[in-house]
């Protein structure tokens, strides 16, 4: 089989072995291969193929799509697929039994070295607790039942007496375990002198006890010594404490979690109880999803503080009253023709309160006004929960889509086919903006149309999804649903230019901020970052006149195609698996 791949030395890519050049620096891999050059207006088209699976377009002679990581040919996917599933066998050698090693010596020094104790491999002595698996020897304390002394067992304590009392009684002690080792019967004492001994010990020990007694005003007095199985139960009993406490703490916040589907890709998700009612981000697919509020059953006997209807708020969204005869085909024609409303979603349906009209724009003697409505806000707010009514609420106008009625939505910004748009495909509400039909009927003959930013309309479209299972076709028309970057390589560094897709929507959003990474060629499509621009001065030194500057792979006009990446996005909850809205 012929070579399938090779390298470019230039810039080092995977190319596949019949490409002339080098889609990346542009590298011939023959110098007397043709390579057809177009005119300078088709200069992009040469040096750029379809995908086949996702329809993105991306430099010729790639492996795979950077896009949906497929294969581009057909033959290499299925070459690849024949490794994956016949990959290349583990073989096992036998080693002999003399090199064979079972077991790890002990460190040098047992204890005293490293804190590590010598394993006991004998299988027959193991550590026994007493009053659990041994029959007949008990766990002692007191050291003189070892030595053989006269009290004997877990209840002797031995009374306290003075020093040289207890040297003596070891040396004692000592001298007879060691005449103790080799008995004989010439050696024992008859009965007689065993029951004198007897009575001596216990003349000596009335004896200490009397000195105890005097002792009694001494300046600290030793306290009796625990018994070992008193010791042993404490210990038992605050060890099963411990695990009863953290078996309730597991089940308690448990109880307290719930599992939210992802709509963008399926995985549930784990949620808190201080998440409630908030908005997360997805960990797998960066979506972000709202989580419903928990509505807990208020307790016999107290005030019932929980409010008497469910809500969901999308606030500041800009509502449109417009004559169809009145409306220009022009970009951002009716940016400024608006009014703030804040979106309700309810069991029977949208409500949209008209807030206030549009700000007033700066002029040469004032400055532009924003309206606060926080206070008109709560002030409905707590009326809503009192009445249920969204009619008589206190400020603004309300305008209701019954449940009924939520199907004949539709979608009229952005549309890719101009042919089946409202406004033939041009962006009268503003670029970035999306922007969807109301079925309402007003009295003075208006259509309502709602539009609003990328942030928020993720937010009003996962609400209208979960609470009523509508959906708008606003990814299939270019919407995204989560962030997607490119990172073509820099002609000069090489190095990857971080580059958003679909800026059009993140840079007419307030939520999201932008940094400037580089720009691209409009020919040829060759990227620059923004430190190898102002180092080689592409476009002078703050890159005003990088639109007519000359191309350093084309030659070409260089144009204006910034390239961003996001450095703040929309506040969410990310410490967990999940995101809340």
């Amino acid at each position: 089989m012929a070579e399938q791949f090779q390298t470019c030395p230039g810039c080092e890519s995977l190319i596949l072995s019949d490409t002339p050049a080098c889609p990346e620096c542009g590298h011939k891999f023959h110098a007397d291969a043709a390579i057809p050059v177009a005119h300078t207006h088709e200069r992009g088209e040469t040096l750029h193929q379809t995908c086949p699976q996702c329809g993105d377009e991306i430099p010729a002679g790639l492996v795979r799509c950077w896009s949906c990581n497929s294969f581009m040919r057909k033959d290499v996917a299925e070459k690849y697929q024949a490794l994956v599933d016949n990959p290349q066998p583990i073989i096992f050698s036998d080693v002999s039994p003399d090199e064979r090693t079972e077991t790890i010596p002990p460190r040098a020094g047992g204890i005293g070295y490293g804190g590590y104790a010598r394993i006991n491999d004998d299988g027959e002595a193991e550590f026994v607790l007493a009053g659990e698996d041994a029959e007949g020897d008990e766990f002692e304390l007191n050291a003189a039942s070892e030595g053989g002394g006269a009290s004997a067992g877990p209840t002797a304590v031995p009374e306290q007496a003075p020093a040289e009392t207890v040297e003596a009684a070891t040396s004692a002690d000592e001298s007879e375990s060691v005449t103790s080792a080799e008995p004989s019967s010439e050696e024992q004492p008859p009965e007689d002198e065993l029951k004198a001994a007897t009575s001596d010990n216990d003349k000596e020990t009335a004896a200490g006890d009397d000195v105890v007694a005097n002792t009694d005003n001494s300046e600290s007095p030793a306290p009796p010594q625990a018994d070992a199985d008193s010791l042993l139960d404490i210990a038992l009993t605050q060890e099963k404490e411990a695990d009863v406490r953290k078996r309730e703490r597991l089940a308690q916040m448990n109880r307290k979690r719930i599992m939210v589907p992802c709509p963008s890709c399926g995985v549930w998700l784990k949620v808190r109880e201080e998440q409630y009612g908030k908005s997360v981000r997805c960990r797998k697919c960066k979506a972000v999803i709202p989580v419903p509020k928990i509505r807990r059953k208020a307790s016999k006997g107290r005030k019932q503080e929980e409010p008497q209807i469910a809500v969901d708020w999308v606030e500041d969204v800009h509502l449109h009253l417009i004559v169809p005869t009145d409306i220009a085909l022009k970009p951002a024609s009716l940016k400024d023709v608006f009014e703030t409303a804040d979106v309700a979603f309810h069991t029977d349906g949208l409500h949209f309160v008209r807030m206030g009209g549009a700000p007033r724009k700066k002029s040469l003697f004032s400055r532009a006004a924003t309206e606060d409505f926080s206070t008109q806000r709560a002030e409905n707010r707590a009326q809503l929960q009192k009445s249920g009514n969204f009619k008589s609420l206190k400020h603004g106008e309300t305008h209701s889509v019954p449940v009924e009625n939520l199907p004949a939505i539709r979608l009229v910004q952005p549309i890719r086919k101009a042919h089946e748009s409202m406004f033939a495909g041009v962006s009268v509400f503003g670029e970035g903006r999306i922007a969807f039909y109301l079925p309402l009927k007003l009295d003075d003959d208006k259509q309502v149309f709602c539009s609003m930013p990328l942030s928020q309309w993720r937010v009003f479209s996962q609400l209208l999804h979960s609470n009523f299972e509508v959906e708008l076709p606003a990814k299939d028309n270019g919407v995204p649903d989560r962030e997607m970057h490119s990172s073509p390589p820099c002609h000069y560094s090489q190095n990857k230019v971080e580059a958003l897709r679909n800026v059009e929507y993140y840079e007419h959003d307030e939520a999201y901020e932008l940094e400037l990474t580089g720009y691209r060629c409009v020919a040829c499509s060759v990227a620059v970052s923004e430190d190898a621009r102002a180092k080689n001065k592409l476009g002078g030194s703050a890159g005003k006149s990088i639109a007519r500057a000359k191309c350093p792979a084309c030659s070409a006009k260089f144009g204006r195609e910034p390239l961003y990446r996001i450095t703040k996005a929309p506040e969410s909850a990310e410490d967990e698996e999940v995101a809340t809205g």
